[in-house]
This record gives C-alpha cells, structure tokens and sequence, in this order.
C-alpha cells in the first residue's frame, strides 16, 4: 500500500476495498487514539471501539467530498460524533432498569386472577394518624406528646392533671397502638 496517495486510498475504500479501508485506518491511527482518550471511553472495550473507527473510516471515505477540506478533519468530526454516540449509549444503558416496567393491563389482569389491587395500595400516613388519634384516651394523648418529645413526661401529667405513673403506663399501650396501626 505504499506509494498511494491519500485521495487514490479513499476513493478505493468508497468502493469497499478492504485492504484500502485497513491502510487509511492505520494512516490515521494516531487520531482514534485521541478521541479514544479524549471522551475517556473506558467502558468500551477496544475492540468494540476498534470497530466503530473502521465504520467511521468507510462513512468518512463514502461520504467525502474531494476539495471541501481535509480529510483528516472530517474524518475527526465523524469520529467524535461516534464517540459521542457511543457515550450517550453507555449512560442510556447505566440507566435503564434491569426488567422492563410492568404495564398497567397486565397488572390489571393478574389483579383480576391472582391478588386484589387493593393489596397494592397503601394508606397515606395523615389517613393513619388520624385513626390512631381517634383511638386515644386523654392521658394516652398527653403520653404521646411526652413520647414525641414536645414536652417531659412531668410536664404533661402537670399539665393535663394526669400521674407520672398514669402516663408511663398510657405510653406502654400507646406504643402497642403504635406498632398495631404503623406499617
């Protein structure tokens, strides 16, 4: 291959030479490699990169116009928009979920089979406190405010006229009631 000029090896590969496409590859070698660094394409296995640059050298080759600038340049472009592809592919990949999502007919139907849609939902918090407030008694309303921190449990049986011992003991079954209504 040697002795060919730059413009006699890219009108051979737009005819699909392979010898030729392989002799420009390598003329411009130096340039995948700076690219190849350039965009940090770690998770690309080389010799999946080493394709793609063969691709881009026949693109480059096919689509060149002789007199519009230098190959060299426009062959650059092709490959950084390659990496650049390659790039973005990557991180899709990273990011998509391991299963596909399930859609809302197919879960529709296994509802009707197998389990309630009911099961899958859940109750909002606000729905949850308010049953449990409603079940309250007044010194396990005062043990809640002691259990929470608002105030001491002295504070609160001074305050609502209840025991210390009356409150720690609506704050065993507060707990209990707790645990029963919280998921």
């Amino acid at each position: 291959m040697t002795g060919q000029t730059e413009t006699e090896l890219i009108a051979r590969t737009a005819a699909r030479d392979d010898d030729a496409l392989l002799a420009l590859a390598l003329k411009y070698d130096w340039l995948q490699h700076v690219v190849y660094a350039k965009f940090y394409l770690k998770r690309i296995g080389y010799d999946d990169w080493y394709q793609e640059v063969l691709w881009c050298c026949y693109q480059a080759a096919k689509t060149y116009q002789v007199g519009t600038g230098s190959f060299k340049s426009y062959y650059g472009a092709i490959l950084s928009n390659c990496a650049c592809s390659l790039m973005r592919y990557v991180a899709a990949k990273r990011r998509a979920p391991e299963e596909a999502p399930e859609s809302y007919e197919d879960w529709m139907q296994d509802a009707r089979s197998d389990r309630s849609p009911m099961a899958q939902l859940t109750i909002p918090y606000t729905i949850l406190w308010r049953e449990l407030l409603d079940q309250l008694n007044g010194s396990e309303r005062a043990a809640l405010l002691a259990y929470l921190g608002a105030m001491s449990v002295e504070e609160a049986a001074a305050h609502y006229g209840y025991s210390v011992i009356t409150l720690k003991g609506s704050r065993t079954r507060l707990r209990k009631a707790l645990l029963e209504v919280l998921p």
